[in-house]
C-alpha cells in the first residue's frame, strides 16, 4: 500500500514539474516564479522532476524487495 502511494506521488511529481516546464517553453506561464536565489526556474523544476524519478525508483525496489 505505502509503495503504490510513493509510486503515485513521484509520478504525480514528474507530471506537475514537466507540465509546467512546458507551458513555461511556450510562453504560457512565467518560470521566475520558481527561482530561488542563483538558481533558474527551470533548475528547480527539474530537480521536482528528479526528485519524483528517485521516490518512484525507491518505492519499486520497495516493492520488489518485500
Amino acid at each position: 500500500m505505502t509503495q503504490k502511494v510513493l509510486i503515485t506521488f513521484g509520478l504525480i511529481l514528474i507530471i506537475v514539474s514537466c507540465a509546467i516546464i512546458l507551458m513555461g517553453l511556450l510562453g504560457l506561464f512565467s518560470l521566475d516564479l520558481f527561482a530561488i536565489g542563483f538558481s533558474s526556474g527551470i533548475r528547480i523544476l527539474a530537480s521536482v522532476a528528479i526528485t519524483g524519478c528517485l521516490v518512484g525508483a525507491i518505492a519499486y525496489w520497495l516493492e520488489e524487495s518485500l
